[in-house]
């Protein structure tokens, strides 16, 4: 009866150590998946390309550079408002007139530039340029104001961008990009050939006109009809070059 618990027991605890053994596998792996990225179940966790708003709600159009100029989003009755830092005489922050009122994302949006584009220190064609955004490049949206530009940034600093050159389908982006590139490609074969044009009838010319050490030998008129007032003039040169003169 001892014989039969013992080997009962050992049994038992083969069992734990297979089972236990299987766990730490599992719980190695899922680790290592885990630090190259992916979630325990091998899948690649979505990145998070966008972050929020500053904590403080200043923005600076050079992220290095902070004296190039800021500037803020102040909330009021429920409403958000741009104040430019860079203006030496600011209002009390009380009168809504000459602000600019924006929306906030509920969550930062990646976007894309359709063309490059200028990104602005103000929701404004006359303000100061801040950024040249290239085509395709990734931005990310916070606020926008009345649908006609978006307030953005990059790794460099803030601006606005006006909204009708921005999308948020990376598919559509790099379709805009390859778009542009036939263009140009079209518009540099075009110049070539108008250059080659140009080229010829530049050495046509050329060659039609004797040089000063090329004098005219003799002339000679070839008649195309009954009465000799049609024809062609024969001209030799002291070259051996001809040319023909229709008369």
């Amino acid at each position: 009866m001892k014989n039969v618990t013992w080997k009962l027991f050992l049994l038992g605890l083969g069992c734990c150590l297979t089972i236990g053994t299987a766990a730490f596998a599992q719980d190695t792996e899922t680790v290592a998946l885990a630090g190259n990225g992916e979630n325990e179940n091998g899948r690649l966790d979505p990145e998070d390309e966008t972050d929020g708003i500053p904590e403080d709600k200043i923005f600076y159009y050079d992220i290095e550079k902070k004296e190039k100029g800021s500037f803020e989003l102040v909330e009021e009755d429920e409403n958000v408002y741009i104040e430019d830092n860079t203006q030496e005489e600011k209002d009390d922050g009380k009168d809504e007139d000459g602000r600019t009122q924006v929306k906030l994302l509920d969550v930062p949006e990646t976007y894309y530039a359709m063309t490059a584009l200028y990104m602005r220190a103000m929701p404004d064609v006359e303000s100061e340029i801040v950024q040249v955004l290239e085509i395709e490049q990734k931005i990310t949206v916070y606020a926008e104001t009345d649908g006609e530009w978006y307030l953005a940034g990059t790794d460099k600093g803030y601006g606005f961008v006006a909204a009708r050159f921005l999308t948020d389908d990376a598919e559509e982006a790099a379709q805009a990009v390859k778009t542009e590139e036939a263009a140009r490609e079209a518009a540099e074969y075009a110049a070539q050939l108008a250059a080659q044009a140009a080229a010829q009838q530049a050495a046509e010319q050329q060659a039609a006109q004797p040089s000063e050490n090329v004098y005219e030998v003799r002339r000679e008129n070839v008649p195309n009809c009954d009465d000799g007032s049609h024809g062609t003039t024969y001209i030799t040169y002291s070259d051996g070059s001809v040319k023909a003169v229709d008369y």
